[in-house]
């Protein structure tokens, strides 16, 4: 989350016409309202400049952690897949992808999982998915 008060104050110095005018537009009332209304407007920035394709570690038991964002599918599990090898000695033949349930945010979402030769599937905590088109 951006510093509230300085991007604030950027506002405030540097965009004033162009903010009262937002604030009016969207019935801005109050402080609350305003740092709501720039939340927004940061996730809207946020999502028109990211691709909408991204590659996460997600251990379970730690924090996420972004691998990176990419422009297509093949890129994201490519930066995955490279990552992954990075991390461990892992054998590139026994992995493979696996589509999953997605929420309300991602139209589409992909596991990498391990097969081993007994027979059993474990997750890498790897996960590469798409935004959908909507930010809300």
């Amino acid at each position: 989350m951006t510093d509230r008060p300085a991007r604030n104050a950027v506002y405030s110095e540097l965009m004033w016409p162009e903010w009262n005018a937002t604030t009016e537009a969207h019935g801005v009332g109050s402080a609350e309202d305003a740092n709501a209304l720039l939340d927004a407007l940061d996730a809207e920035a946020a999502f028109a400049a990211l691709p909408a394709w991204e590659a996460m570690y997600e251990p379970g038991n730690v924090s996420d952690y972004l691998i990176g964002y990419a422009n297509s599918e093949a890129a994201a599990k490519g930066a995955a897949i490279a990552w992954l090898q990075s991390e461990s000695d892992i054998n590139v033949t026994t992995i493979e992808w696996v589509t999953q349930p997605h929420g309300d945010q991602h139209d589409q979402w992909f596991e990498l999982i391990q097969n081993h030769d007994d027979g059993i599937h474990t997750g890498t905590g790897i996960n590469v998915r798409h935004r959908t088109a909507d930010p809300s």
